[in-house]
């Protein structure tokens, strides 16, 4: 039963080329011509497509497996109660109900027809199986539903209109279950108290009253009612009531928020105030405050403004005085202290010092040589002017010697002709520039596996990554058309992985590879994992793998996945469901993707 399965679900993919699998696929007519927008055409004026056909065993596997929605078969009689005929995957899960019949006969096991069916017994229904609710929609709007337990019906409120007035039909269901309809008289579901009807509310304002009322005026028409609400007096025991336009504008008026203002400041005394006073406002705005402060001045006391001012009066500042503008000094000034400058301090204007300039605690400079140092100097030629001047380190003394990469001590010329003598070696597994007495070597030895080096005529072998960034032409002198022109045969890694769980590396190109174990048919076939190395460690590196069975007509899965958590084509994993499949993948330095399935 397990191979009749695998081979109703691949028997077209068998047919197919290692190419063709990659793209558009056609069988039979002209395969030149392809429909642009289908993946697969069959074309015949004499055959039809024969899909897998199944018995109740091969179902039940296939049920079992939980196979993805959309698969079609063809279930042979006895296959599902349903009877034969065209079936779908339409929900996951793993029961009967998960699969929906395409097409068959007009009776009870067919299709509800939208024009009606014909041929029903008095035995068929229309309706669901098991415990679920048969749900009536419009325009994806549900209607009307019926319970799966009890059969009671539910209509959602908000698709219930409202009735429209004077309708007074209700809905009446009988001991039966017949639903019918009764008119209801207004006057049954409208009464208040000894009212019938329509009722009228007034409401009536009372100075007199202390709480509010209810109540049915003799001299109105039948059917009024009046609210009486008190009005606030201050009456003895009254508790609440309203306020008259008059008092509520008041309060408004103090409560605003301008209901206390701050005053323009005010130059002199204004009614005796020595600093502020605050002014009451009648009229319109009758219940504001507002504030008025008093300017300071020679005879009032009151506030700093940013206007001019005249102080009177002794002032102490106990801390620092800051003045950020000018400031005017028309008296004599003298500082009986010393006048320490803590900050930086800037002469604009010419500065002549009429005594000697002197620094009083000169400090020897200790710290390493720097590479300039700065002098200064009188330029006579600019008023003796006090002038810098730079003069590189070197300068001072000349040059002592040569230094060498990783020679502690210079190399120093001869004593009696002042040269210094270069010459070149092959001493060494790379360049390397040595010295001796008054000598300079530079070693340049021969490329090899051990060294770093010239690439001669002569055969070698050089270990190391090498990039080529024009055109690499191996094996003769044809004309280069690509970057890489391979004029001959080439060969390439291919290795038969061990069985089971298997690292790729960077010896891997063509990897054969097993299942570890077989499973029995039933859901889910045991996996083997195959690993590729991080994407981001092997930008560009592609790899071919290709599944082989490990024992006939075994159900496994191999599942490539990426080194760390990676994805493959934006999946945690790529499957190989089926032997004789190659998947080949490539990274692009993030992440790897899959860019060929082959079947061969």
């Amino acid at each position: 039963m397990r191979k009749s399965l695998r081979i109703a679900g691949f028997t077209l993919v068998l047919f197919l080329s290692y190419e063709s699998v990659k793209a558009q696929v056609k069988i039979g007519g002209d395969p030149a011509t392809v429909n642009a927008n289908a993946i697969l055409e069959l074309e015949s004026n004499r055959k039809g497509l024969l899909l897998p056909r199944l018995d109740a065993a091969g179902f039940t596997i296939l049920k079992n497996r939980n196979a993805t929605p959309g698969m079609v078969v063809y279930l042979k009689s006895g296959a599902d109660p349903r009877g034969e005929g065209f079936y779908v995957k339409t929900a996951v899960g793993t029961t009967d109900a998960n699969w929906t019949k395409m097409a068959g006969d007009a009776g009870g096991n067919g299709p509800w027809k939208i024009n009606g069916n014909d041929g029903l017994a008095a035995t068929d229904w229309f309706g669901t199986i098991g415990n679920v609710p048969l749900s009536l929609r419009a325009n994806s709007n549900p209607v009307m539903q019926f319970s799966a337990t009890n059969g009671n019906i539910t209509i959602p409120y908000a698709n219930v209109p409202v009735a429209a007035v004077g309708v007074n039909d209700v809905v009446m269901i009988g001991a039966d279950g017949l639903i019918q309809k009764k008119n209801l008289s207004l006057t049954s579901v409208t009464a208040l108290n000894n009212l019938k009807g329509d009722v009228t509310l007034t409401v009536t304002p009372d100075n007199t009253a202390l709480v509010a009322s209810l109540v049915a005026p003799p001299t109105a028409p039948a059917g009024t009612l009046d609210v009486k609400l008190p009005v606030m007096t201050g009456a003895v025991g009254q508790q609440y009531g309203f306020m008259t336009i008059a008092d509520w504008n008041k309060l408004q008026t103090i409560t605003s928020a301008t209901g206390i203002t701050i005053g323009d400041v005010v130059t002199g005394a204004v009614g005796g105030a020595k600093g502020a006073y605050i002014e009451r406002l009648t009229g319109a705005d009758e219940g504001k405050l507002v504030l008025h402060l008093v300017e300071a001045s020679e005879t009032h006391g009151g506030i700093v403004t940013i206007g001019n001012q005249t102080f009177k009066g002794n002032k102490t500042f106990a801390d620092n005085l800051n003045v950020t503008g000018d400031a005017a000094i028309t008296g004599n000034t003298t500082v009986t202290g010393n006048t320490t400058v803590n900050g930086t301090s800037t002469l604009k204007g010419n500065t002549t010092l009429e005594a000697a300039l002197t620094f009083a605690n000169p400090v020897a400079y200790s710290t390493a040589a720097p590479a300039t140092y700065h002098l200064a100097v009188l330029n006579p030629d600019n008023n003796y002017n006090l002038e810098t001047l730079e003069l590189p380190a070197h300068g001072l003394k000349g040059i002592g010697g040569i230094a060498l990469p990783g020679v502690p001590t210079p190399v120093t010329a001869e004593t009696t002709t002042g040269n210094v003598t270069f010459a070149t070696g092959k001493t060494g597994d790379g360049f390397s520039i040595v010295s001796s007495p008054n000598t300079v070597t530079f070693n340049v030895p021969d490329a090899s596996a051990t060294a770093g080096g010239i690439i001669t005529t002569l055969p070698q072998t050089i270990n190391g990554t090498k990039t080529i960034d024009d055109t690499l032409n191996i094996g003769g002198s044809a004309v280069s058309t690509s970057k890489l022109n391979l004029n001959g045969s080439m060969s390439v890694p291919f290795k038969v992985a061990p069985i089971g769980t298997y690292t790729l590396d960077a010896n891997d190109y063509m990897v054969i590879v097993k299942c570890a174990t077989s499973g029995d048919g039933s859901a889910p076939d045991p996996i083997t994992e195959i690993f590729l190395p991080a994407a981001s460690t092997v930008k560009n590196r592609i790899y071919h793998i290709r599944r082989v069975e490990r024992v006939a007509g075994e159900f496994a899965i191999i599942a490539i996945k990426a080194t760390g958590g990676g994805t493959i084509s934006g999946r945690a994993a790529v499957e190989i469901g089926e032997p004789n499949s190659t998947v080949t993948v490539i990274s692009d330095g993030t992440e790897w993707h899959a860019v060929a399935r082959s079947i061969m």
